[in-house]
């Protein structure tokens, strides 16, 4: 089989920096942590010193509770308010009733002008009242929004204290290992500042580079490349150490400046565990052109929905069932039961479909593995 040779290096599928995200004094560390020691996914790595934090969950934790007290006590006030202003309109109407009477006492010479007067000014305290009454309603109902408003805030205060306080609690992200790791007991450490690395070690790949003239060539090996097969050697010196691999990926831009592509493609039988390889590592990339037996290449414009061929069989277009192996370039590879010697109708003219009597002009071996 046709072979591609590169050279990369091992690289993590997934790695991240471990940051404090609050500041502090470093109260405890793990055993696991230090270089190279795998970590659990949730795992505490260092614990900073607490006590600030603490304090400003009680503060915060003080404060939601006075304001709640005050909403409270805010919201009897309006309901007492409420309740004055219906004890307002009570008398209003009293008051409006009282005064109608008398207006009407007054028109039949029943009653004195003072009296009605007496009523008029009745009528206008008690509609002064309800008027301060509702002013008053209105000002304990903004009072209560007002105070709802102090209550979400320092709940929110409250919450961002109390993640504050478990983010002095540093853990590992994932599952993987430690890499570049500082600090240690009673150190200063600022929020934000980086402690360690952390690498999924979980999926390795090894990234290499391939240049523009050979990507053709590594598109043909596999389905755009995708799949190709590779065998990875790290040379130590214990020896050589060989891996399993496949392309997963091809970077989408060629690099104008290096006119070529990395390719990146994924270690399968490397058990970190037992193995010392790791990120970083130089080593030597062979790919190959994998090998399918029984297959016969046709150009992919051959191929009919199913999938299927048309053969030519006594001047009849006669339809063969195939599988789909791979796809290079303009070719398909495929397998399926087609017989030595057969003509497969590679050309379409129009829409052929099976039992259509056919004619053939051009013959052309087709290359079989």
């Amino acid at each position: 089989p046709s072979t591609i040779i590169a050279y990369g290096e091992v690289v993590a599928r997934r790695s991240a920096d471990v940051r404090a995200i609050v500041g502090g004094p470093i109260l405890r560390v793990s055993d696991h942590f230090a270089n190279g020691a795998p970590v659990a996914a949730g795992e505490i790595l260092i614990e900073l010193d607490p006590f600030e934090y603490e304090r400003r969950v009680e503060e915060t934790a003080a404060a939601v509770r006075e304001a709640e007290a005050r909403l409270q006590e805010n919201r009897e006030t309006s309901r007492h308010q409420a309740d004055l202003v219906t004890l307002a309109e009570e008398r209003r109407d009293l008051t409006q009733t009282e005064y109608e009477r008398q207006v009407d006492l007054a028109e039949q010479n029943v009653s004195a002008r003072r009296t009605l007067e007496a009523a008029q000014s009745r009528l206008a305290a008690a509609e002064a009242e309800l008027t301060q009454r509702r002013q008053q309603a209105t000002a304990s109902a903004a009072k209560i929004a007002q105070q709802e408003a102090v209550l979400e805030r320092l709940r929110a205060a409250e919450a961002r204290s109390r993640r504050a306080l478990s983010d002095t609690q540093i853990r590992a992200a994932f599952d993987g290992y430690l890499a570049q790791v500082s600090g240690d007991l009673g150190q200063q450490v600022k929020a934000g500042e980086r402690i360690a690395r952390l690498i999924d070690t979980a999926v390795l790949e090894v990234r290499f580079f391939i240049p523009e003239r050979q990507l053709a060539r590594l598109v043909e090996i596999a389905d755009q490349g995708i799949g190709a097969i590779c065998v990875v050697s790290w040379r130590t010196e214990a020896g050589v150490r060989t891996y399993s691999a496949r392309v997963t990926r091809i970077e989408g831009e060629i690099q104008s400046n290096r006119a070529g592509v990395n390719v990146y493609a994924r270690i399968s039988d490397a058990d970190l565990d037992q193995d010392p390889i790791r990120p970083g590592a130089f080593v030597e990339v062979e790919l190959f052109e994998e090998t399918h037996v029984r297959t016969f290449r046709v150009p992919s414009e051959a191929l009919h929905p199913g999938p299927s061929l048309l053969v030519a069989k006594d001047g009849i277009a006669v339809s063969r069932t195939v599988t789909v192996v791979a796809r290079a370039g303009n070719t398909v590879l495929l397998r399926g039961d087609l017989l030595p010697g057969e003509a497969v109708i590679v050309t379409r003219s129009g829409e052929l479909h099976p039992g259509d009597a056919i004619a053939i002009v051009a013959d052309e071996t087709l290359r079989g593995q």
